[in-house]
């Protein structure tokens, strides 16, 4: 059995309910004008719209200091083998395997190693070149899905007049 205090808050709480649906039905009759000129809120909308645009700035520097350090990391591995050919210390396929000893980066995809060599006995000329690619974690969601790494290194070997080798990047 119900009693009075009982019925009165059930009562209530279909009134609640009712003033609830009809606050609802009588929301969607709004004109866009009264929605526009309302600055209720305009805050949690300004702050909404630009926390994106910050979001994808600091995922998109996140992303690009990362493929920054693999491109570094490439470079430096690529300018160690460029030495040693240029040196002549090492054939192409010793070359490669100290490219891939040194640069070992699993998130690299694509990675490709090419070259040319020229000069004679007494002057060698190399230059290698090494590509692949890397995903965007956060660049992803504005829809850039991968970043190209690229980079070029040049070794060059002179012999003078005293017979000394002298090996540098250029």
């Amino acid at each position: 059995m119900l009693t009075a205090r009982k019925r009165q808050k059930i009562q209530n709480g279909f009134r609640t309910a009712a003033r609830w649906v009809a606050a609802r039905r009588d929301a969607s009759a709004i004109s866009i004008s009264t929605f526009w000129n309302d600055s209720r809120g305009g805050v949690a909308l300004s702050f909404g719209l630009t926390s994106l645009a910050l979001f994808g700035a600091v995922g998109a520097s996140v992303d690009y200091s990362r493929a920054s350090a693999l491109r570094t990391a490439m470079q430096s591995a690529l300018d160690s083998t460029a030495l040693s050919l240029a040196e002549g210390n090492q054939s192409v396929d010793q070359a490669l395997q100290t490219f891939n000893a040194v640069f070992v980066h699993r998130e690299v995809q694509n990675l490709s190693v090419s070259g040319d060599a020229s000069g004679g006995t007494g002057n060698t000329s190399i230059d290698l070149n090494a590509s692949g690619s890397v995903d965007a974690t956060f660049m992803g969601v504005m829809g850039i899905s991968k970043m190209t790494l690229a980079v070029h290194s040049s070794a060059r070997k002179f012999a003078d007049g005293l017979r000394l080798k002298r090996c540098r990047l250029s």
